[in-house]
């Protein structure tokens, strides 16, 4: 039976964990065939997010692995982490996801484990989740321009077409391929704030392992939930992973 572990990291949840988590288990009863597992981080939440996910875990849910941190240390540091604990548990595809409710997780499931079942048992692939911005009129000028100028650069430098990094949250992983990309020292050194989903698809590319875009819903990119500070700190992310992948790899993409 093929296993799937979906990982989630979490920090001061506590709005979102119960309902993210039911939709997950609902979801995921459809497809009999197949085995899952969850694993979720708690990155020392300052809120009542572990309370919450150790009781779902007792009351509802066995086969839930939580994971604490003792400090806080960050989206980059915990998602990798998880990652090492779903390879130690012989998964066979890795599918990671926010907690937030930005996604329909519920859409983003079907979609990626109708691409399993589509796939090859082997799948040595990315499947990247794209959401989608739907009004741009919400979005800060700033945005904007950030989300252009680096839409050319990924196309005109590397002929990678229409993608954002900021877009993806939701990404599907085969367990040969994380493992392999997990290994590279670019990887294992990245300690930034943001931009591991970034950083991950584009060193399989370079390893030339194939990654796959696939629209998932339309995003939440409005000026209340994306500040200038935000936005600038990402994409200086971005930037500054492009510069390492540039640096590390000298043939061309």
């Amino acid at each position: 039976m093929i296993k799937i572990v979906i990982v989630i990291p979490s920090f001061n949840e506590e709005k979102n964990i119960i309902a993210t988590l039911k939709t997950i288990l609902l979801q995921i009863s459809n497809y009999k065939d197949y085995s899952f597992q969850l694993i979720v981080l708690d990155d020392f939440s300052t809120d009542e997010s572990l309370l919450l996910l150790n009781k779902f875990k007792d009351d509802t849910f066995n086969d839930l692995q939580i994971i604490s941190n003792s400090i806080n240390k960050g989206i980059v540091k915990s998602t990798k982490k998880l990652f090492e604990e779903a390879l130690k548990s012989k998964a066979d595809f890795i599918l990671k996801c926010d907690m937030d409710s930005d996604f329909p997780h519920a859409i983003f499931l079907d979609t990626f484990i109708n691409y399993i079942k589509e796939s090859q048992p082997n799948f040595d692939e990315i499947l990247v989740g794209e959401r989608q911005i739907e009004n741009v009129i919400t979005q800060s000028t700033l945005e904007i321009q950030e989300r252009v100028k680096m839409e050319r650069y990924l196309n005109e430098n590397l002929n990678i077409k229409n993608y954002n990094p900021v877009s993806s949250g939701v990404l599907l992983y085969g367990k040969n391929v994380l493992k392999t990309v997990l290994q590279q020292q670019v990887v294992k050194e990245y300690n930034l704030k943001w931009g591991l989903d970034f950083l991950l698809p584009l060193v399989a590319i370079k390893l030339n392992y194939k990654v796959i875009k696939s629209k998932v819903n339309n995003g939440t990119y409005t000026k209340e939930r994306r500040p200038k500070s935000k936005i600038k700190a990402q994409y200086s992310a971005y930037y500054h992973i492009l510069n390492i992948i540039k640096n590390t790899y000298q043939q061309n993409i």
